[in-house]
Protein backbone atom coordinates (compact mmCIF):
# COMPACT_ATOMS: atom_id res chain seq x y z
CA UNK A 1 0.00 0.00 0.00
CA UNK A 2 1.38 3.00 -1.27
CA UNK A 3 0.41 6.73 -0.81
CA UNK A 4 -0.83 8.95 2.65
CA UNK A 5 -4.58 7.68 2.78
CA UNK A 6 -6.86 8.65 5.38
CA UNK A 7 -8.15 6.60 8.51
CA UNK A 8 -11.53 6.59 7.22
CA UNK A 9 -9.97 5.07 3.71
CA UNK A 10 -8.19 2.94 5.77
CA UNK A 11 -10.95 1.62 7.47
CA UNK A 12 -13.00 1.17 4.25
CA UNK A 13 -10.15 -1.24 2.96
CA UNK A 14 -10.23 -3.13 6.27
CA UNK A 15 -14.23 -3.66 5.65
CA UNK A 16 -14.14 -4.70 2.28
CA UNK A 17 -11.21 -7.02 2.62
CA UNK A 18 -12.74 -8.53 5.80
CA UNK A 19 -15.77 -8.89 3.16
CA UNK A 20 -13.79 -10.91 0.18
CA UNK A 21 -12.49 -13.19 3.20
CA UNK A 22 -16.00 -13.64 4.82
CA UNK A 23 -17.68 -14.58 1.54
CA UNK A 24 -14.69 -16.85 -0.13
CA UNK A 25 -13.31 -14.19 -2.66
CA UNK A 26 -10.12 -13.74 -0.86
CA UNK A 27 -7.79 -11.93 -3.56
CA UNK A 28 -4.43 -12.72 -1.00
CA UNK A 29 -1.88 -14.16 -1.51
CA UNK A 30 -0.74 -13.91 -5.10
CA UNK A 31 2.52 -12.52 -6.23
CA UNK A 32 4.67 -12.73 -2.97
CA UNK A 33 7.36 -12.21 -4.57
CA UNK A 34 7.20 -9.43 -6.44
CA UNK A 35 5.43 -7.98 -3.60
CA UNK A 36 8.12 -8.79 -1.37
CA UNK A 37 10.60 -7.33 -3.93
CA UNK A 38 8.82 -3.88 -3.67
CA UNK A 39 8.94 -4.12 0.29
CA UNK A 40 12.86 -4.53 0.10
CA UNK A 41 13.55 -0.92 1.04
CA UNK A 42 10.70 -0.30 3.48
CA UNK A 43 6.81 -0.67 4.95
CA UNK A 44 4.06 2.10 4.24
CA UNK A 45 1.19 0.08 6.04
CA UNK A 46 -2.19 1.68 6.24
CA UNK A 47 -3.42 0.20 9.63
CA UNK A 48 -2.44 -1.06 13.00
CA UNK A 49 -3.78 -4.16 14.40
CA UNK A 50 -3.90 -4.57 17.93
CA UNK A 51 -4.96 -8.28 18.41
CA UNK A 52 -5.25 -11.39 20.20
CA UNK A 53 -2.56 -14.05 19.50
CA UNK A 54 -5.49 -16.59 19.24
CA UNK A 55 -4.17 -18.46 16.20
CA UNK A 56 -7.24 -18.67 14.55
CA UNK A 57 -7.45 -14.76 14.73
CA UNK A 58 -4.70 -14.09 11.77
CA UNK A 59 -5.75 -9.89 10.64
CA UNK A 60 -4.10 -10.52 7.38
CA UNK A 61 -6.26 -13.16 6.71
CA UNK A 62 -9.40 -11.62 7.98
CA UNK A 63 -8.32 -8.73 6.65
CA UNK A 64 -7.29 -10.28 3.04
CA UNK A 65 -4.75 -8.43 3.06
CA UNK A 66 -1.30 -8.52 1.18
CA UNK A 67 2.19 -8.03 2.86
CA UNK A 68 3.15 -4.17 3.86
CA UNK A 69 -0.28 -3.79 4.36
CA UNK A 70 -0.90 -4.32 8.33
CA UNK A 71 1.48 -3.33 11.52
CA UNK A 72 -0.24 -6.46 13.47
CA UNK A 73 0.42 -6.50 17.20
CA UNK A 74 -0.89 -9.36 18.83
CA UNK A 75 -0.72 -11.05 22.76
CA UNK A 76 -3.20 -12.73 24.37
CA UNK A 77 -6.54 -10.87 25.28
CA UNK A 78 -4.69 -7.99 23.17
CA UNK A 79 -3.23 -6.53 26.64
CA UNK A 80 -1.37 -3.45 26.10
CA UNK A 81 2.24 -3.31 28.05
CA UNK A 82 4.91 -1.07 27.12
CA UNK A 83 6.16 -3.00 24.10
CA UNK A 84 2.44 -2.99 22.75
CA UNK A 85 2.29 1.03 23.43
CA UNK A 86 5.78 1.59 21.90
CA UNK A 87 5.62 -0.36 18.89
CA UNK A 88 1.95 1.33 18.11
CA UNK A 89 3.99 4.91 19.01
CA UNK A 90 6.52 3.82 16.31
CA UNK A 91 4.10 3.10 13.80
CA UNK A 92 1.96 6.59 14.09
CA UNK A 93 5.36 8.57 14.19
CA UNK A 94 7.44 7.01 11.40
CA UNK A 95 4.87 5.22 9.73
CA UNK A 96 2.15 7.35 9.41
CA UNK A 97 -0.39 4.98 10.17
CA UNK A 98 -3.67 6.78 10.28
CA UNK A 99 -5.84 3.95 12.10
CA UNK A 100 -5.40 1.85 14.96
CA UNK A 101 -7.72 -0.64 15.46
CA UNK A 102 -8.17 -2.98 18.60
CA UNK A 103 -9.36 -6.61 17.59
CA UNK A 104 -10.86 -8.84 20.00
CA UNK A 105 -12.69 -11.80 18.61
CA UNK A 106 -15.53 -14.45 19.97
CA UNK A 107 -14.33 -17.01 22.46
CA UNK A 108 -11.32 -15.36 23.65
CA UNK A 109 -10.11 -17.55 26.14
CA UNK A 110 -7.53 -14.91 27.88
CA UNK A 111 -10.87 -12.81 28.85
CA UNK A 112 -12.35 -16.20 29.51
CA UNK A 113 -10.05 -17.16 32.49
CA UNK A 114 -10.43 -13.22 33.46
CA UNK A 115 -13.69 -13.73 33.86
CA UNK A 116 -13.36 -17.46 35.60
CA UNK A 117 -10.67 -15.73 37.79
CA UNK A 118 -8.13 -18.41 36.81
CA UNK A 119 -5.68 -19.34 38.93
CA UNK A 120 -2.27 -19.51 36.79
CA UNK A 121 1.37 -19.02 37.18
CA UNK A 122 2.85 -15.58 37.78
CA UNK A 123 3.15 -14.24 34.39
CA UNK A 124 -0.07 -14.47 33.43
CA UNK A 125 -1.43 -13.47 36.74
CA UNK A 126 -0.47 -10.32 35.65
CA UNK A 127 -2.40 -10.92 32.26
CA UNK A 128 -5.45 -11.70 33.60
CA UNK A 129 -5.30 -8.38 35.90
CA UNK A 130 -4.95 -6.42 32.99
CA UNK A 131 -7.97 -7.85 31.96
CA UNK A 132 -9.91 -7.81 35.06
CA UNK A 133 -9.31 -3.64 34.79
CA UNK A 134 -11.19 -3.61 31.89
CA UNK A 135 -14.11 -5.70 32.95
CA UNK A 136 -14.52 -5.46 36.55
CA UNK A 137 -18.16 -4.17 36.37
CA UNK A 138 -18.86 -8.33 35.34
CA UNK A 139 -16.47 -9.79 38.17
CA UNK A 140 -19.68 -9.22 40.40
CA UNK A 141 -21.99 -11.48 37.76
CA UNK A 142 -22.22 -15.35 38.34
CA UNK A 143 -23.02 -16.16 34.73
CA UNK A 144 -21.85 -13.14 32.41
CA UNK A 145 -22.88 -12.99 28.88
CA UNK A 146 -19.29 -13.70 27.07
CA UNK A 147 -19.94 -11.99 24.26
CA UNK A 148 -20.94 -9.04 26.21
CA UNK A 149 -17.76 -8.83 28.27
CA UNK A 150 -15.02 -9.77 25.05
CA UNK A 151 -16.92 -6.59 23.76
CA UNK A 152 -16.63 -4.73 26.76
CA UNK A 153 -12.55 -5.70 27.08
CA UNK A 154 -11.99 -4.49 23.39
CA UNK A 155 -13.92 -1.09 23.71
CA UNK A 156 -12.20 -0.24 26.86
CA UNK A 157 -8.94 -0.65 25.56
CA UNK A 158 -9.28 1.39 22.36
CA UNK A 159 -11.13 4.09 24.28
CA UNK A 160 -7.95 3.91 26.80
CA UNK A 161 -5.59 4.15 24.18
CA UNK A 162 -7.71 7.73 23.23
CA UNK A 163 -7.75 8.70 26.38
CA UNK A 164 -5.58 8.59 29.01
CA UNK A 165 -2.19 7.94 26.38
CA UNK A 166 -1.45 11.73 26.07
CA UNK A 167 0.69 10.68 23.16
CA UNK A 168 -1.91 9.58 20.47
CA UNK A 169 -4.00 12.48 21.43
CA UNK A 170 -2.42 15.42 19.01
CA UNK A 171 -2.41 12.89 16.21
CA UNK A 172 -6.36 12.74 17.40
CA UNK A 173 -7.38 15.91 17.09
CA UNK A 174 -5.51 16.78 14.12
CA UNK A 175 -7.30 14.28 12.13
CA UNK A 176 -4.15 12.74 11.61
CA UNK A 177 -5.30 9.32 13.65
CA UNK A 178 -8.22 7.10 13.98
CA UNK A 179 -8.69 4.37 17.29
CA UNK A 180 -11.68 2.54 17.08
CA UNK A 181 -12.72 -1.05 18.17
CA UNK A 182 -13.22 -3.95 16.74
CA UNK A 183 -15.04 -7.73 16.84
CA UNK A 184 -14.45 -10.81 14.64
CA UNK A 185 -17.21 -13.32 15.09
CA UNK A 186 -15.10 -16.29 14.59
CA UNK A 187 -18.29 -18.38 13.37
CA UNK A 188 -19.42 -15.98 10.10
CA UNK A 189 -16.03 -14.50 9.68
CA UNK A 190 -17.26 -10.92 9.93
CA UNK A 191 -15.50 -8.15 11.71
CA UNK A 192 -18.08 -5.92 13.26
CA UNK A 193 -16.67 -2.29 14.10
CA UNK A 194 -18.00 -0.56 16.70
CA UNK A 195 -18.10 3.26 16.07
CA UNK A 196 -18.41 2.60 12.00
CA UNK A 197 -21.96 3.52 11.29
CA UNK A 198 -21.56 2.52 7.50
CA UNK A 199 -20.45 -1.06 9.05
CA UNK A 200 -21.80 -3.99 6.46
CA UNK A 201 -22.25 -7.14 7.55
CA UNK A 202 -23.98 -8.36 4.56
CA UNK A 203 -22.65 -7.77 0.99
CA UNK A 204 -25.03 -4.33 -0.62
CA UNK A 205 -26.78 -5.38 -3.90
CA UNK A 206 -24.98 -4.41 -6.80
CA UNK A 207 -21.72 -4.40 -5.00
CA UNK A 208 -20.56 -8.01 -5.02
CA UNK A 209 -18.53 -8.02 -8.06
CA UNK A 210 -16.84 -4.55 -7.03
CA UNK A 211 -15.69 -5.59 -3.70
CA UNK A 212 -15.17 -9.33 -3.93
CA UNK A 213 -12.73 -8.72 -7.52
CA UNK A 214 -15.19 -11.36 -9.21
Amino acid sequence: MSGKITGEEALKNLVEGNLRFAYDHSLYPRNWGMKRQKLFKGQTPFAVIVGCSDSRVCPEIIFDANLGDLFVIRTAGHVMDGSVLGSMQFAVKHLKVPLIVVLGHSGCGAVEAAINRAKEVQSLKKLIKSIHHSIKSYLREKRPDMDQVIEEHTKHDAEDLKKRWSFFLPYIQRGDLRVIAAHYEMSTGLVKFFDHKKQRHELPEGEREQVCGI
